[in-house]
């Protein structure tokens, strides 16, 4: 086997791995977003309570969760951040920002560093 061609499968590998879990943290942000609310009742929505993941009104958050390759070993993962909310016409990645890290008037609604702290703790020490 050529030096080449061992590059080659160990690139090929890592390219895999790499997909394999960037499709997971894309999964495992979805799951957070598909959680029910546990703050105060609007009629038939339950809100989320501050410092969690916000709860599922419309989907358009969660349908909003991208997973793009950038090349064989880089992929981005998060919010599409030019896609517009059906109800307000806002861009979701900010009301994506105002929920992650909250506003002077909304308590923060974190779901991307919490996701990415349990993902990361899950994979420590694995190859």
């Amino acid at each position: 086997m050529s030096v080449e061609s061992a590059l080659a499968r160990i690139e090929k590998k890592a390219s895999q791995r790499v997909a394999a879990l960037a499709l997971e943290y894309h999964g495992d942000l979805r799951e957070t977003l598909s959680a029910p609310g546990q703050g105060r009742q609007y009629g038939k929505h339950r809100a989320s309570a501050p410092g969690d993941p916000p709860a599922v009104q419309s989907g358009t958050l969660r349908n909003s969760i991208q997973a793009v390759q950038l090349d064989p070993l880089t992929w981005a993962v998060g919010v599409a951040g030019k896609i517009k909310h059906p109800a307000s016409g806002e861009e979701v990645g900010k009301i994506a920002t105002y929920l992650e890290f909250g506003s002077r008037r909304v308590a923060a609604r974190p779901f991307v560093r919490p996701t990415l702290d349990a993902f990361k703790k899950r994979h420590k020490g694995r190859p």
